[in-house]
């Protein structure tokens, strides 16, 4: 019954995605083109932009075909021409330019490639290199991108804002006890989305949020239940770090087994727990002090905002302190200037992951790297886009189980009916999954716009790209 239920609700699901909500165009290519994999975009509201990766069987070179789709017209983008994989790290735009970053090798060397288009006249306006050596991970907004860099000596940056060359800026490790080397020893990266709500927080131990012109790194210890915070800025060449700071979240009675974070408008939401125990504590960082503790008990549930799937604090409690679990907390802004905090718990094998616009790309790139037997735990290469945070697959349960939090400004927690939030929760997996399992289309790729999923994909039957939008 179950099963038949699933199957009806995805055959529903699939027949919507491919109706003709919004399809009208299609695109043929020439036949001496053989595809490779496609690449999708948001730009503006309505607007989104998409690369075709093919390999001409006449000159032997990669081609990227671009175009530009308003919901009713496709327009050509100038194609870029390659001997060399490229991999896309990470785009971004304006309302006159589109800049998209790739990667590619040369022997054993990494180097980057800037390309950017004139919305205008569809033209290539910028084309150059330069390394890409020892790249970490990447963040990206609508109107920039910014690359994170380290190795042994140094750790550095280059921001891309807009259509303007990149701004780099330089910490360099004074020795080998430098606690800011300290700091990232034994750790990836992981890069956290904040103009948008995910539902579960990252579970990685070392985080990094960008804030205007700085990145706020978070460094999470488990056994002293404490968190680290170091706050970098963006507007220098030479970095003058600002001292690492330390909060913890104690409990005089019981020692809490699993600690994890989330920074929110210069607030650190510092989670601990065990199978019995849990609290909140928040920090202001700026003035490195403490705003409130909130203890996980039963005096807290006339409080709670919960999913249909929470059981109870106790319940939620015995849980996510299981070792095949980890705790997630993640924070929405109301458009009262308010803050909502989600607290809820994760399948170990969990990998946080926001950008939904690599996701049938990387899929593709998985089934290259394993048929090669090429993978690495930094950066995939080959010919399409690329994702630098994670690169194995992720498997999550889709049952919610959270409870919520309101909380103003100064951390008092509210006894309050939810307010609206800045960013809407979209179950967007649903969308991407659901696009995948139609078997009557291929080399498929989408994106997220204001109010809607647009992807295009190879339609069999039609022998041609279709461009599609359906409504969220």
């Amino acid at each position: 019954m179950i099963k038949n239920f699933f199957v009806l609700v995805l055959s529903l699901l699939s027949t919507a995605l491919i109706a003709n909500e919004n399809l009208t165009e299609t695109i043929k290519l020439e036949k001496h083109y053989k595809v490779e994999n496609t690449f999708s975009g948001d730009l503006y509201e309505n607007t989104s932009f998409h690369f075709i990766f093919a390999k001409n069987k006449k000159t032997k070179e990669k081609e990227i075909l671009g175009y530009l789709y308003n919901g009713a017209q496709v327009e050509k983008l100038e194609n870029i021409y390659s001997k060399k994989e490229l991999s896309i790290i990470s785009f971004h735009s304006t309302t006159s330019h589109l800049t998209v970053l790739f990667s590619y090798k040369e022997k054993k060397d990494e180097f980057l490639k800037r390309v950017v288009y004139d919305l205008s006249t569809k033209k290539i306006t910028e084309n150059e290199s330069s390394s890409n050596e020892d790249m970490e991970a990447s963040f990206r907004t609508k109107n920039k991108s910014v690359l994170i860099f380290k190795n042994d000596d140094k750790i550095f940056f280059r921001s891309f804002t807009g259509d303007k060359k990149a701004k780099e800026s330089l910490y360099t490790f004074k020795d080998d006890k430098d606690p800011i080397k300290t700091f990232f020893e034994d750790n990836h990266i992981s890069t956290i989305k904040t103009d948008e709500f995910v539902a579960n927080g990252s579970t990685s131990e070392l985080k990094a949020y960008l804030e205007n012109d700085k990145i706020i790194f978070t460094k999470e210890d488990e056994k002293q239940n404490k968190c680290a915070v170091l706050a970098l800025s963006l507007s220098e060449e030479t970095i003058i770090p600002q001292p690492i700071l330390n909060f913890k979240n104690t409990n005089p009675n019981k020692k809490f087994k699993k600690t994890v974070s989330y920074y929110s408008n210069g607030k650190l939401f510092l989670v601990s727990l065990s199978k019995k125990i849990g609290g909140l504590k928040i920090f202001d960082i700026t003035k490195n002090e403490e705003l409130n503790s909130i203890a996980f008990d039963e005096n807290l549930v006339s409080q709670l905002k919960t999913s249909a799937a929470f059981d109870g604090i106790e319940k939620f409690l015995k849980n996510a302190g299981k070792n095949k679990y980890n705790p997630t907390v993640t924070v929405n802004k109301t458009t009262s200037d308010k803050l909502v905090i989600r607290m809820d718990y994760v399948d170990v094998n969990y990998g946080y992951k926001y950008n939904w616009w690599w996701h049938h790309q990387q899929f593709f790139m998985w089934q290259q790297q394993f048929h090669m037997q090429q993978m690495q735990m930094n950066m995939p290469s080959g010919f399409g886009p690329s994702q630098p945070e994670y690169f194995f697959p992720s498997i999550t349960k889709d049952e919610k189980h959270y409870f919520e939090l309101l909380i103003d400004l100064n951390g008092k927690l509210l006894n309050e009916e939810l307010p609206r939030t800045m960013y809407n929760e979209v179950d967007k997996k649903q969308f991407v999954d659901t696009l995948e399992k139609i078997k009557s289309i291929k080399h498929e790729s989408s994106c997220f716009l204001k109010d809607s999923f647009r992807y295009i994909g190879y339609s069999k039957k039609l022998k041609s790209f279709i461009f599609q939008t359906n409504k969220i």
